[in-house]
């Protein structure tokens, strides 16, 4: 995890415990980014609570907002273990499998730090991906299988 997003997760977690709420684990990250452009993805930090919390702001300045993730009809994840240096591995295998299957991505990608201790041992972190997903129209995609036949 980066020093920027754990400082937003720890900050998050000490403006829930100041409105008086209790955070849960696990943590996610919610990448968002509608045309998979790397220079224009929004990170998120995200805590599941309980109790009430409104809207606010982070010591830093960084906006609370409180929201709930939409339901999503299909979802693809892999767990990957060990350290967030090698998540891009993870990240290559599900996302050749979206597309080898006939999938297209629906929406932002969460990663939920399953086991994560900033302190810890980095061999032990669980990390899951998760992508939503929606199923290619079965022309298309046999048109694209077709085509690279012919590459």
């Amino acid at each position: 995890m980066s020093p920027t997003l754990g400082r937003v997760f720890s900050q998050l977690q000490g403006y829930i415990q100041q409105q008086g709420a209790s955070w849960q684990i696990p943590g996610m990250t919610l990448f968002s980014n509608r045309e998979h452009v790397l220079e224009e993805i929004s990170i998120s930090a995200c805590l599941t609570f309980g109790g009430s919390l409104d809207d606010g702001f982070l010591k830093d300045g960084e906006a609370v907002k409180v929201v709930e993730l939409p339901g999503t009809e299909r979802m693809v994840s892999v767990i990957h273990h060990g350290s967030f240096s090698m998540l891009h591995l993870a990240y290559n295998a599900l996302l050749k499998w979206i597309e080898n299957n006939g999938y297209t991505i629906a929406g932002p990608n969460r990663e939920l730090n399953l086991a994560y201790d900033p302190n810890g041992d980095e061999a032990q972190y669980v990390t899951e991906i998760q992508f939503p997903v929606e199923k290619q129209e079965t022309q298309s995609f046999e048109r694209k299988e077709e085509s690279e036949k012919h590459v």
